[in-house]
């Protein structure tokens, strides 16, 4: 017998293992057959589709296109209404998309590896202040100096953010003011 289970239980081995004394809940037993395949039922379906945020309208008055904007009810509804065009049209179209879909994901990359940089440095220092809490006077200097590191982690991820969506935004050749709060997502 090979598989997850060794084929040596014995039935001293398996009375040693816990029982459930009480019934199952009527909600919790399966049917004989599920109606749709389990993996199906294991991943709860998208509440909504992603909302159109600032970015996304600067871009827009830009004549540009971002995914979100795309898979928007308007936008769906009229391509099913678009006429066929020539096949050397729809290929330069779709190359266009890919570019922009190319920097997008671009986009998003870095802000995901920002925010798991912040991350990183928030827990470093939860950690720290939690040991420091529990061996140092609340006003020890280490204490100051871990939220002052932590302060800069903030500061530091705002910056790369800010970096990040300026450079996004000048591929689509929208001019961004000097003001990092306007630019913060």
């Amino acid at each position: 017998m090979s598989g997850l289970f060794p084929s040596n239980i014995t039935a001293e081995r398996a009375s040693a293992l816990p029982q459930r004394l009480e019934p199952l809940p009527q909600q919790l037993i399966l049917p004989v057959r599920p109606s749709r395949p389990l993996w199906l039922t294991s991943i709860p379906p998208r509440s909504r589709p992603a909302e159109v945020n600032r970015l996304d309208y600067q871009i827009q008055r830009h004549n540009g296109s971002t995914t979100v904007l795309e898979l928007s009810r308007q936008r769906l509804q009229l391509a099913k209404h678009k006429p066929i065009i020539n096949l050397n049209v729809r290929v330069e179209e779709l190359t266009k998309e890919l570019c922009n879909v190319r920097h997008e994901v671009q986009f998003y990359r870095q802000c995901f590896e920002i925010l798991q940089k912040l991350r990183e440095t928030t827990y470093n220092v939860y950690e720290q202040l939690l040991f420091v809490s529990h061996c140092h006077e609340p006003d020890s200097e280490r204490l100051k100096e871990l939220i002052a590191k932590l302060r800069h982690g903030l500061e530091e991820s705002m910056r790369r953010e800010v970096d990040a969506e300026k450079l996004w935004m000048e591929f689509w050749g929208i001019k961004t003011g000097p003001v990092a709060g306007d630019l913060f997502i």
